[in-house]
């Protein structure tokens, strides 16, 4: 439960529903209680005026004679005061200061064998009150009751016209039917209508999540299509933005190339001129124009990862970054006689990244793998899908010597070097490891099943429409 509550309170869409709904529930039903009460209040004021008539009729055709006995020259032409029980009544007593003694002294063909007990209604001289008095057995009836005199020196009368509760309840019961009925009819229209308003009036975020996606997994650069005004500036500004982030990654790229073009050039220089001497002082500048160049190399292609990474976009498709690299390494391994098997599982992927850091990351693992194979290398190319992402997984194996369980992590460290007699810097696995964090994947080392070293790369995924075509 407040796990529903909790997702509603962060949903729009929830909260606007709910909000909605309460107020429409609240509204509908202030509105059903309000018109079911003006409609009894119609039906009272139609019944007492009803009564009215029909006591104003009893009091214009009462006569008394000389014994006192009552008669009526004109009794009330409702034909129901003629069919017993029927609910409608009329009753004359002799009034006396005391309400138990009042005999009846003439009634209604309709009441049958019965008497109404009148002793709670209120009178008050000649005027008429409608009121809601039990009129005995349990039985409510709303009546009105008068005072009379006949004739001077005569005795008083009070008449009595009543109207069973039912004749007022059935019909309020009726329409009160009708009336949930027609309020449920306009709620369930007003709840439609509130879902069709919410759905057109967040259509527009949906679309703008969706474009948000293709930005994000590489499909598109920018956000296409036309938006509401109230939404149009926020993609304006964010497109804005996507630019000028892109205007921001060209110039770290230029600067990135210009540094490694000037640092390069004095550093083979210094190396040239340290060669030519074999004195301690020449020694000591190769090794550290050596280490200048490794950190140069590390430092610039760490500047150029962070410039691109994560830039909203960018794809590469990774089969014809693979196939080339492999043509390029067969070149260059051909004297060892190195073979590389691909199996591509998933041809169609696409890397959510530039395609010179894929060059950088699968030539350096193939590069290392193709140094140390004996004759085999494998790589497997397939994609997978965690936490609600897509991901580039590449497996590359071979058959050499291996490593030991505890080096698996260190062979990532920069700098570091397992055998000092295998040519090489120590940053290549070391810049994979750095670039491929910087896009939120993973690289992890392991034993492979043919007894040489195993590296699987993890890298965002994004299905370019190229591809898909």
């Amino acid at each position: 439960m407040r796990r529903s509550l909790r997702a509603v309170s962060h949903s729009l869409r929830g909260r606007l529903f709910v909000g909605t709904l309460v107020w429409i529930l609240v509204t509908a039903g202030v509105a059903g209680w309000g018109l079911n009460g003006l409609f009894r209040q119609h039906l009272e004021r139609q019944l007492a005026s009803e009564l009215r008539v029909y006591m104003n009729q009893l009091v214009a055709g009462l006569s008394v004679d000389e014994n006192e006995n009552i008669t009526f020259a004109i009794e009330p032409s409702d034909p129901r005061f003629e069919q017993p029980l029927s609910g409608l009544y009329w009753q004359a007593n002799k009034f006396s200061g005391s309400v138990v003694e009042r005999p009846v002294v003439a009634h209604s063909r309709s009441l049958w064998d019965q008497t109404l007990r009148v002793s709670d209604l209120q009178t008050q001289g000649s005027r008429s009150h409608l009121t809601l008095f039990d009129a005995g057995a349990g039985a409510q009836f709303y009546g009105l009751s008068r005072v009379v005199t006949p004739a001077e020196g005569q005795a008083r009368y009070q008449l009595t016209v009543a109207a069973n509760e039912q004749l007022l309840i059935a019909p309020l019961k009726q329409f009160t039917r009708l009336l949930m009925g027609a309020l449920a009819v306009l709620v369930l229209g007003m709840i439609a209508a509130t879902i069709m308003q919410l759905w057109l009036g967040l259509k527009p975020l949906i679309s703008l999540r969706r474009e948000l996606t293709k930005v994000r997994t590489g499909s598109e650069r920018q956000i296409l299509g036309r938006y509401p005004s109230e939404i149009q500036p926020l993609v304006d500004e964010f497109n804005q933005v996507l630019r000028s982030n892109d205007e921001i990654v060209q110039r770290a790229r230029t600067q990135a190339g210009n540094l490694a073009h000037a640092l390069k050039t004095p550093l083979s220089v210094l190396a040239n001129a340290a060669q030519q001497n074999n004195d301690e002082l020449a020694l000591l500048v190769d090794e550290q124009v050596s280490q200048a160049r490794r950190h140069v190399d590390y430092h610039l292609a760490w500047a150029r990862a962070a410039s691109v990474a994560r830039t909203p976009g960018m794809f590469t498709p990774v089969e014809p970054v693979m196939d080339g690299l492999v043509r390029t390494l067969k070149q260059l391994y051909r004297d060892k006689g190195v073979e590389l098997h691909l199996a591509f599982d998933a041809p169609k992927i696409a890397f959510q990244g530039g395609a010179h850091d894929l060059q950088e990351i699968l030539g350096n693992v193939l590069d290392n793998a193709c140094k140390w194979a004996t004759q085999q290398v494998w790589v497997r190319l397939f994609e997978r899908e965690a936490a609600e992402k897509r991901w580039v997984v590449v497996c590359i194996e071979d058959d050499g010597p291996g490593l030991a369980q505890s080096d698996h992590a260190r062979v990532f460290q920069r700098g570091t070097r397992l055998d000092e007699q295998i040519p090489g810097s120590g940053l290549g696995l070391s810049i994979v490891h750095d670039l491929v964090q910087s896009y939120g994947g993973q690289v992890s080392a392991y034993t492979s099943g043919h007894g040489g070293l195993g590296v699987e790369l993890t890298l965002p995924a994004a299905l370019s429409k190229s591809l898909k075509n």
